[in-house]
């Protein structure tokens, strides 16, 4: 009965069955893999003599003996390798006659060979399988490609490094349509889509973090043949902060600092504070500039105080991580249409000098807004914008007397009060302040003398507007035109007034 064999590995408890195994095989362990050799391989016999086959003197009955005692009897008479026998020549090289392959001598190995080794997964020993050279071309293979992809990695990180701190997941959002990418902000940030919906188009980028609570929405806007103006910038920022304060607590302050810029772009903006409609106060900033033909929007807001000085630092980063493509290098703004409106029975002209008015045809809706009404024109509305500012002009016939203008004003005066027991009494004063609005594209002569105006209801504070007036003498008539929009609105139209009712003319 043979005895096990344990695997070399002092950490491997396998058992090898030695009984069967030559000996110097190099055995694989098949639990650890461990390859070692078993034993010491037996010495090749030492080759015949060249007279092994002659019969021999024979001393005590043993052949082959030298004279002396006998070796005991069932044995071989002891090698003696090297040497040959005493007195004898030294023997001659004979080449190694083909043979049988033999058995090993170790009897302990019985008749075990590489054709009876067990095979890999078999539970006793097995022969090492044999190494070939596309085995080892393909792992030379391996270790250079994973260190190539090691070092790319490597050459990667050190060259796009993020200096905003952002991570490395953060993924760059590009709009070509409005021609600029943005990094969002990094967790904890989040998109926030109620916000989002709830602010409406422009903004379409809108983040929101907790602890503390605060808000980061970006905009942009598409328009097709010219930059937005002042007013269009700054009436998408009110039209933000109106959908998420209490209008009667805002308050704005100018930027001040290194803060004026955004994308590389000088931008209009301010800091403002009040209290949410869900109630909070909070502060925060908000900016907008135009760039060919698009119009970019940042609003951010926390909460007031020491809260909203932790969070400057990451809404200013936010803004460094959006940048213009410039996709838009050819891009040239078109030039507005002039148009003219023109009556030839009592010829004058007025110039429309951005093709802002479309006039209303309806003879019954003109006269309903003045009885002396001759032209009735209207603001047209912008399809691109969710909520249009209104205006509206007439001009107006009346009977030639003293100053034109003098007797403009008072004809528009008495007509806002028609009935201030019901309407409350309409006071009007003159507005000497600077102008609010865009310049106009189009440069439009104009010298009719003209006058600007505020109103303010007797009843409703609200009910405030802004008045444009010119009048010229056509004749036996004096031809007035009056512009009006709500107080509230005068940035919008200012400009656009004044150029238009300067431009009254006769053909």
């Amino acid at each position: 009965m043979s005895t096990a064999l344990k695997c070399p590995n002092p950490s491997c408890p396998y058992l090898f069955d030695p009984s069967s195994v030559p000996p110097g095989v190099v055995l694989a362990c098949p639990r650890c893999g461990m390859r070692f050799t078993l034993g010491t391989p037996a010495a090749a016999a030492p080759p015949p003599g060249p007279y092994g086959s002659a019969p021999t003197a024979t001393f005590g009955g043993y052949p082959g003996t030298a004279p002396g005692y006998g070796a005991p009897p069932g044995y071989p008479p002891a090698p003696q390798p090297g040497y040959p026998p005493h007195g004898a020549p030294p023997a001659p090289a004979y080449a190694q006659a083909n043979r049988a392959p033999q058995k090993p001598l170790n009897p302990t190995f019985g008749d075990m060979t590489p054709e009876t080794a067990r095979a890999d997964g078999e539970e006793g020993p097995r022969l090492p399988v044999r190494s070939s050279k596309l085995q080892t071309y393909l792992l030379i293979g391996v270790g250079i490609v994973s260190l190539c992809s090691a070092g790319v990695a490597i050459w990667y990180k050190v060259t796009h490094r993020n200096p905003s701190g952002y991570g490395s997941g953060s993924v760059v959002l590009k709009d070509k349509e409005k021609n600029f990418s943005l990094e969002p902000p990094p967790k904890p940030w989040t998109r926030d889509e109620d916000m989002r919906t709830k602010l409406t188009a422009p903004y379409i980028h809108v983040f929101r973090r907790e602890d503390p609570e605060a808000y980061i929405a970006i905009g942009a806007r598409d328009y097709p043949n010219t930059s937005p103006r002042p007013s269009d910038l700054d009436a998408v920022l009110n039209q933000a902060l109106d959908k998420i304060l209490e209008r009667d607590t805002r308050k704005q302050y100018d930027l001040t600092g290194g803060d004026k810029t955004w994308m590389g772009q000088e931008c209009r903006g301010y800091k403002f504070e009040g209290v949410l409609k869900g109630g909070g106060k909070v502060e925060g900033d908000a900016r907008a500039f135009g760039h060919k033909g698009v119009g970019y929007w940042f609003v951010s807001w926390t909460g007031a105080g020491d809260i909203y000085e932790e969070q400057k630092a990451m809404f200013a980063e936010a803004r460094r991580r959006c940048t213009l493509l410039e996709l838009r290098k050819d891009w040239k703004e078109k030039q507005s249409p002039v148009v003219p409106f023109k009556n030839t029975e009592v010829p004058y002209t007025i110039l429309d000098a951005e093709g802002m008015w479309e006039e209303v045809a309806d003879e019954r809706r003109i006269k309903d807004e003045d009885p002396k009404a001759d032209k009735y024109l209207v603001t047209k509305k912008n399809r691109k914008k969710e909520i249009n500012d209104e205006a509206e002009l007439v001009v107006l016939l009346l009977d030639g007397g003293g100053s034109p203008l003098a007797d403009a004003r008072a004809y528009v005066e008495a007509q806002a009060n028609l009935m201030p027991d019901v309407r409350g009494k309409n006071t009007f004063v003159d507005h000497a302040g600077s102008l609010e609005g865009d310049p106009t594209p189009n440069t439009v002569d104009g010298s009719a003398e003209f006058v600007l105006l505020k109103s303010e209801n007797s009843l409703d504070r609200q009910h405030a507007w802004l008045y444009a007036i010119s009048a010229i003498k056509v004749g036996a008539k004096t031809v007035a035109v009056v512009a009006k929009c709500r107080w509230s609105d005068r940035a919008a139209f200012d400009t656009k007034f004044v150029q238009i009712v300067k431009s009254l003319r006769e053909n």
